[in-house]
């Protein structure tokens, strides 16, 4: 019969398995602060090794199990099962939670990807009405030159006319 031992979590595990857990338990913590996304990008790396590792024991022990239940009485069976449930009831929530918080980290991005929407389109329609503006006052001031000089604006406009002709003319 295997004994256990508490592993870096407190939790009883086989000794077979206590040395494969001290190996992976002992990683040096790594600052990923630098890059995009940080501590979350941890956490969610953290979490999803936390949960593969889970699966891997819970196998592990379940294989363990299948071997010996043949030589165990009914008391051993039951309390087996129900350590095997524990197990497997921490590896779901430890699903959940991480789906949770994928969820919420989604919703973040969506809401900042509106915002930054909602804020492009504020500032594209502010340049649009800008133009539009000179291009009223330009319109006005053309129009208001037009009628103060008309003998002028028709000088000018024939001129610019005869300067125009002259130049496509050169082919």
């Amino acid at each position: 019969m295997a004994t256990t031992t508490p592993n870096a979590s407190g939790k009883d595990m086989d000794t077979e398995h206590s040395t494969a857990a001290t190996v992976t338990s002992s990683a040096v913590p790594v600052d990923y602060s630098h890059i995009h996304g940080g501590a979350e990008n941890y956490d969610a790396h953290h979490s999803t090794s936390k949960i593969r590792s889970e699966l891997l024991n819970l196998k592990s022990d379940l294989d363990t199990l299948m071997s010996r239940a043949s030589s165990m009485n009914d008391h051993e069976l039951h309390d087996a099962k129900d350590k095997m449930m524990a197990k497997f009831g921490s590896m779901q929530q430890s699903a959940k939670d991480m789906a949770s918080r994928a969820s919420q980290r989604a919703a973040d991005a969506r809401q900042q990807f509106s915002q930054k929407a909602a804020d492009a389109k504020q500032q594209f329609s502010q340049k649009a009405s800008d133009a539009r503006h000179q291009l009223d006052q330009g319109v006005d001031v053309t129009t208001q030159y037009i009628q103060e000089r008309p003998l002028q604006s028709v000088a000018i406009a024939a001129g610019v006319g005869f300067l125009l002709g002259a130049l496509f003319r050169r082919d």
